[in-house]
């Protein structure tokens, strides 16, 4: 009997000590160096720092061999992914360069967390405001004018863009977009017959916005349908305050310095401070809305290119570059 006894428990003991692992948890988070540098400067919290700025980092990663294989973070940038099995994983933001992509070891019943931090990246150009002409004549504005030549003149060592997005968003094969086509018989096309417009062009308190507009403005003063283009420069508090609270303005500066490598905050920024409606679009905010709460990273990454494309379709963005 007690020989027995040994005998079963130490089969128990072998299967106990032969079981298989248990999966562990993987966390990454995904945000840009500037918020980095003021994390550090500040010394506190990423969850303060979104409450501070009220912005939203929801973050895109894929990760080859786990499924689904896309993920989508959550507004402080943060994904969680549980019951993965143990073994080393390449984690790669999505949209950036493999320069970026991290590697993690996932151990038996642990978390393992990790931070992808990214470079930062603005794109400058100007909003167009529904409310001033058509479509195709606030498109005329962007394909009128020539980047290359404006950067050169200016002497800036910039990335002249043709999307409403940066370079980097177009990587990894997610969409394609045709973007901009500078071209000037096609502007005096879309600029129509119409008599020659007034506008005013906003920008805040800045040596380089100013010559920026000057060379913009120059440009778009060749083509007939473009009369008088006053300029209205106030410092940020106030321009922040007219543009992007009051809506109050027919062009407009607008940068951006992306706070993670989900682009459809900006989309969004772009439709908002134009004041853009229409029933294709608040039924494709309010499907991406239901596909961001389900963490359906897949279908999120769908639904950008249809943001993008409209935003260029009615002429609410003229990208001018990105540093």
């Amino acid at each position: 009997m007690i020989l027995l006894l040994v005998m079963l428990t130490g089969s128990m003991i072998s299967c106990d000590f032969f079981s298989k692992p248990q999966n562990g948890n993987l966390v990454i988070t995904l945000y840009c160096q500037s918020i980095q540098d003021s994390l550090t400067e500040r010394t506190i919290s990423l969850e303060q720092w979104v409450i501070d700025n009220q912005v939203e980092l929801a973050s895109l990663i894929y990760i080859e061999g786990l499924g689904p294989e896309y993920y989508i973070g959550d507004e402080n940038g943060r994904i969680i992914i549980s019951d993965v099995p143990p073994g080393t994983y390449t984690v790669h933001p999505v949209f950036m360069s493999t320069e970026h992509d991290i590697t993690v070891q996932v151990v038996d019943e642990k978390t393992t967390a990790r931070t992808i931090i990214i470079p930062d990246i603005l794109i400058q150009g100007y909003l167009v405001h529904t409310g001033f002409m058509d479509a195709n004549f606030r498109k005329a504005l962007s394909v009128g004018i020539k980047r290359e030549d404006i950067l050169t003149t200016l002497e800036w060592d910039y990335q002249p863009v043709y999307t409403a997005l940066p370079t980097m968003f177009y990587q990894d094969g997610m969409y394609t977009n045709t973007g901009v086509v500078e071209n000037a018989e096609a502007a005096t096309t879309l600029f129509g017959a119409t008599t020659a417009q007034n506008f005013t062009l906003k920008h805040n308190t800045s040596e380089a916005h100013a010559s920026l507009a000057s060379q913009i403005i120059s440009q778009w003063g060749d083509y007939d349908a473009v009369g008088t283009i006053t300029t209205s420069v106030t410092d940020w508090e106030i321009f922040t305050n007219e543009v992007y609270e009051l809506h109050d303005y027919e062009v407009a500066r607008f940068g951006w310095v992306f706070d993670s490598n989900n682009p459809l905050v900006f989309l969004r920024q772009i439709f908002d401070r134009t004041e853009y409606t229409s029933d294709a679009y608040s039924a494709l905010v309010a499907e991406v809305e239901e596909i961001q709460s389900d963490m359906d990273a897949e279908a999120f990454l769908s639904y950008i290119d249809e943001f993008h494309t409209m935003i260029l379709d009615e002429g609410l963005f003229i990208p001018i570059y990105e540093n």
